[in-house]
């Protein structure tokens, strides 16, 4: 399994800021990321939520997704964000200070947008 903390790829379109919910082995991660779209200098880094499955407990499992054998995130789309903040709501690993900040850069200051 990967520590969800350690997946930055690719470095030059994703920022890791938060992870918030690590369910460990066998399990799935969500994480607040900055995510550029297009590979270009100087734009702004939108604010993203990222999932990813962890993998078994083989040290050896780097989990799903991958991409050139390195795991990343896989950035949801933005009609799905408020669906899965709202689920993490209702688990006890959550992060809640970085659950709070994600529903901040997300959704703006708690206000849900649909």
């Amino acid at each position: 399994m990967v520590d969800p903390n350690q997946v930055i790829y690719p470095r030059s379109r994703l920022q890791l800021v938060a992870v918030l919910f690590n369910g460990g082995a066998n399990s799935y991660s969500v994480a607040l990321v900055r995510w550029r779209e297009e590979e270009t200098e100087g734009e702004v880094w939108p604010y993203a939520l990222g999932i990813r499955w962890n993998g078994g407990p083989d040290p050896k499992d780097k989990g799903v997704p991958l991409s050139s054998g390195r795991p990343i995130w896989y950035i949801l789309p933005k009609d799905l964000v408020l669906w899965v903040l709202e689920g993490l709501l209702q688990r006890p690993e959550t992060d809640r200070t970085a659950l709070a900040l994600a529903r901040e850069k997300l959704l703006g200051k708690g206000e849900e947008k649909r």
